[in-house]
């Protein structure tokens, strides 16, 4: 401890660092504390004198100081804030508010027995034979059938066949105006969810009309019928209404009424695909009309709510931005603020004053749903959301394009040896969770590499593994359009490898709508195919499918896409997202106990 001079020349032994009662306690009492020195006569150091009794007091109470004082130079910061509620605060001092949670999404196809209607808010529910726990989603809108069929994503009207994981509280009754400016009500139940496709998953009825939420009342006039929402450390939502002057306000007795969504997150992705099969029509739906119902892709989208560390990272790169999108990293900053958006990234297009931003959502299928159109600047679902959020922050002349990720299939073969006493499975089922854990969107990032040795570290560390060998690591090739080719919605997907395929890169190139060749840069000529039939390689090591658009190819279109090597650390683009089907992970297991 370093030596204090005091006043009268003499010296003491104190830590002027000390924080807790310990420290304070010993500062005084020890030998050659401050009690020998200002009080030589008093040498009774035992729990029951009355001194001692009063040290340990002072001592505690400055331990809580020291707290208190700590406390507030680390909550003064935004970096070094700890509690929610002073980041939700530092936030809003640069405009920005942490998300609510996210509800995951699936688009679902029905088989129609008839012509009839199926009604908003009938709830899918899931198949738990496989041990997955019961989760229930609702769907967003009503859907009209014109006739018995098969409908695949979207209604007769066009209208898409989306449900959403989260609970809906319908027409809660806010409370009444009082005509007084900066009104605040609250809503009884938390926390808020917005939908996977960006929109917010509140609605604000003044004596039954519409209301629109903004951010800030900053553009808001007096005749403006918006509002602003808050949402608390604890979830509690707030809503705020103007004071005449910046925001309208509701009339004197006017009810106010809120419909809204709780719950969601996370839990929503977790649904295996095919496993959504069971509906429950809500009033008014046609009774028996869907004969079956099915989610062909896995549901996703579904989003925790922004914590304290993901906020430390946005709020100071959206003001970094000013609200402007210039750089490609404020394109990047910006998109990633868009509710259920989990990652973005942008870079500059092949045309003059193109900006391309690619996004990923969460879940097992982090592709997000939607359209956009660069020309018209209109688009859909959680696309259109960002399209929507970055136009009136880019620059004029720039022609933006929303892309969603490019999602790269990893092969992975495991043999795994266990112990002689291990139950294969407990083990198995262990082994298939650590494996996804590391390929699950949230634990991934754009253009992250995924090293083998990861997957080593992971499954020889459960519990009744002796050893394993890894005798696959490689990805399963996606094609890229080459630029500058038509505006062709044709799709090149279906790969399928084989130990025998080679690590080369490939020219897929169209000789007219309907023929297209492949051509290897060092295995030469693969030979010819057809679209919509399965294309094989001439020495049958790998196979794709083209599948037909409403817009047919024409000969100038190319993809080209690269096959790996096995065990290669895949390297993907950073526009590209390293993902782990169930059908391309295949786990072998030797020992054990049956």
């Amino acid at each position: 401890m370093p030596l204090v001079t005091t006043l009268s020349g003499s010296t003491l032994l104190v830590d002027l660092e000390t924080r807790d009662f310990e420290g304070f306690r010993s500062d005084i009492l020890s030998t050659g504390g401050l009690a020998d020195t200002y009080a030589p006569s008093w040498t009774d150091r035992s729990e029951l004198d009355v001194g001692v009794a009063l040290v340990e007091s002072f001592a505690f109470m400055a331990d809580n100081l020291s707290y208190y004082q700590d406390r507030m130079a680390n909550e003064a910061f935004l970096m070094t804030a700890v509690q929610r509620r002073s980041v939700i605060e530092h936030c809003k001092l640069v405009g920005y508010d942490l998300h609510p949670a996210v509800s995951a999404g699936v688009t679902c196809t029905i088989v129609a027995s008839s012509a009839g209607y199926v009604k908003q808010y009938s709830t899918l529910t899931n198949d738990t034979s496989n041990g997955q726990a019961l989760t229930s989603f609702f769907l967003a809108n009503d859907l009209r059938f014109a006739a018995a069929g098969t409908y695949s994503g979207l209604d007769s009207d066009g209208v898409a066949i989306v449900f959403y994981n989260a609970t809906v509280v319908p027409n809660e009754v806010l409370g009444t105006s009082s005509g007084v400016a900066n009104q605040v009500f609250e809503l009884s139940k938390n926390p808020l969810t917005n939908y996977s496709s960006g929109v917010w998953g509140l609605d604000v009825y003044v004596d039954a009309v519409l209301w629109t939420r903004v951010d800030n009342f900053l553009d808001s006039d007096s005749s403006d019928l918006h509002y602003r929402v808050t949402i608390d450390e604890y979830d509690s939502v707030s809503i705020t209404f103007g004071d005449g002057i910046n925001g309208s306000i509701p009339t004197s007795a006017a009810t106010l009424t809120s419909t809204y969504l709780i719950g969601g997150g996370q839990i929503g992705n977790q649904v295996a695909v095919d496993k959504l099969t069971k509906i429950t029509l809500s009033a008014g739906s046609t009774a028996g009309i869907v004969t079956s119902i099915t989610n062909p892709l896995a549901p996703a989208g579904g989003m925790a709510r922004e914590s304290i560390n993901q906020a430390k990272i946005a709020a100071p790169k959206t003001f970094r931005s000013f609200n402007r999108a210039v750089t490609h990293e404020d394109y990047a900053a910006l998109a990633s603020t868009v509710p259920g958006v989990l990652y973005a990234y942008a870079f500059r297009g092949a045309g003059a004053y193109e900006e391309r931003v690619v996004i990923a959502c969460s879940g097992v299928n982090p592709v997000p749903a939607g359209t956009w159109d660069p020309y018209t600047e209109t688009g859909t679902d959680l696309i259109g959301a960002v399209g929507d959020y970055l136009v009136p922050r880019k620059t004029a002349p720039v022609i933006l394009w929303i892309d969603p990720v490019r999602v790269i299939e990893v092969y992975l073969v495991i043999e795994v040896y266990l112990l002689a006493t291990a139950r294969r499975a407990d083990c198995v089922r262990l082994i298939n969770d650590a494996i996804n854990f590391i390929f699950y969107s949230e634990n991934q990032a754009l253009g992250r590499q995924v090293p083998i040795s990861d997957m080593y570290a992971v499954v020889e560390a459960i519990y009744g593994v002796d050893y394993l060998n890894i005798t696959r690591f490689q990805r399963i090739p996606n094609a890229r359009k080459v630029p500058f080719g038509s505006n062709t919605d044709a799709a090149v997907g279906g790969f399928i490898v084989n130990p025998n395929t080679q690590a080369d890169t490939f020219r897929l190139k169209f000789i007219s709508p309907t023929t297209f060749e492949v051509n290897g840069t060092s295995s030469g000529f693969q030979g010819t195919g057809t679209i919509d039939v399965q294309f094989t390689s001439n020495d049958s090591s790998f196979k794709l499918t083209v599948t037909s658009g409403s817009t047919s190819p024409t000969a100038a279109d190319k993809w080209d896409f690269t096959t790996g090597t096995y065990l290669a650390n895949i390297d993907p683009d950073s526009d590209e997202l390293l993902t782990l089907y169930g059908s391309s992970f295949q786990l072998t297991t030797v020992g054990g106990l049956g």
